[in-house]
């Protein structure tokens, strides 16, 4: 799976720290998202694709080998 949230995290002109925060999350636990460690639960990135304003889609794309 290919993670686009930090392009879209960039678009949105907001930072990490401030959408964690938003969120309810550690700024460790959103990058961790960010830098592919871990993937977010279903609920948290709808969550996160609402604060972007884009779809799940546009933030995590499925590479097939």
């Amino acid at each position: 799976m290919k993670c686009r949230l930090k392009e879209w995290i960039a678009k949105s002109k907001r930072t990490q720290a401030d959408i964690a925060k938003e969120m309810g999350l550690t700024d460790q636990q959103l990058s961790n998202w960010v830098t592919g460690r871990s993937v977010p639960p279903l609920k948290k990135a709808m969550q996160i694709a609402k604060i972007l304003g884009c779809d799940i889609s546009d933030i995590w794309e499925w590479e097939e080998d």
